[in-house]
């Protein structure tokens, strides 16, 4: 495997595409939290924090298709990188020195950031290694994404009730496209014993948690709505609604693995309609 192909596996299992939608949600946080005056200014501090987490993200994505190559091999075995552009040798070095960069590029910006990667990386190899096949424990990458917005505000002793409705809706929103992708690989998740929720539900009862979840969503950012009265991101909210109609259409009727497909996409493009929102608080 010659350098090259090293480096396309790299940024391939690394997922760029999500860590720059990650980047971008915690600049977005540090935007709103400037712009309602709780930071001074996004500095060199939040450039290294936005950095480190992504650093931290890109190492999870990596040890996640180490773990995951024989199911991975069922369900995509077009769209494998590791143990093809990338030796599993290589990717267990690749994941271990991104995290440890990761963690002392967090530290640079405080102890606390540096502890709660610590955290992060440790939670995403055990997540990869055991929790992803047991029930629920896709609720570990919901709790992730709500700790990465959470982290632009405790990283410099903020408070926000911004963040926390942003962390929540996040959180939900993340929950959802990991169900549905769950849906999608089917095949490989029941053939190697991993318990997600609609092997232990089924596609009904599945679909059936999907639903609970968007509406707890949809009642969370009702409430912040209510209490942040901005007339701008009351409107923006307010036309996504007949997006959230046609989703929860689109998912009832869904019976094919091209029709979670399409699905996941577009809870995509729910979550970046949400991290925009924050400029507009």
């Amino acid at each position: 495997m010659n350098t090259p192909n090293w480096i396309k596996g790299i940024l391939l299992a690394s997922r760029m595409p999500n860590l720059f939608i990650i980047g971008i949600t915690q600049w977005c946080s540090a935007f709103m939290l400037e712009r309602n005056g709780f930071l001074p200014a996004i500095g060199i501090d939040v450039w290294l924090l936005i950095v480190s987490t992504m650093m931290v993200a890109a190492g999870g994505y990596i040890i996640n298709d180490y773990y995951d190559l024989k199911i991975d091999l069922m369900n995509r075995p077009d769209k494998v990188v590791v143990g093809r552009d990338l030796s599993r040798r290589k990717a267990l070095l690749t994941h271990t020195g991104v995290s440890v960069m990761a963690i002392l590029v967090g530290w640079f910006v405080s102890w606390q950031v540096a502890a709660v990667h610590l955290f992060s990386v440790t939670l995403l190899w055990y997540y990869s290694n055991y929790l992803r096949r047991i029930f629920m424990g896709k609720t570990v990458i919901a709790m992730l994404t709500a700790m990465s917005i959470l982290l632009v505000g405790f990283a410099f002793g903020i408070v926000s009730y911004h963040l926390m409705a942003f962390a929540a809706f996040g959180a939900a929103i993340v929950w959802i496209r990991e169900i549905i992708k769950d849906m999608e690989n089917a095949p490989g998740e029941t053939a190697f014993g991993v318990e997600s929720v609609q092997v232990v539900w089924g596609y009904r009862g599945a679909k059936t948690f999907i639903g609970i979840i968007t509406i707890a969503g949809c009642l969370l950012m009702a409430f912040f709505i209510y209490k942040v009265r901005t007339p701008v991101f009351t409107y923006y909210y307010l036309a996504l609604i007949p997006a959230i109609i046609l989703f929860a259409v689109l998912l009832a009727r869904a019976d094919r693995r091209q029709h979670y497909r399409r699905l996941r996409h577009f809870t995509n493009l729910l979550i970046l309609a949400g991290v925009l929102s924050m400029l507009i608080v």
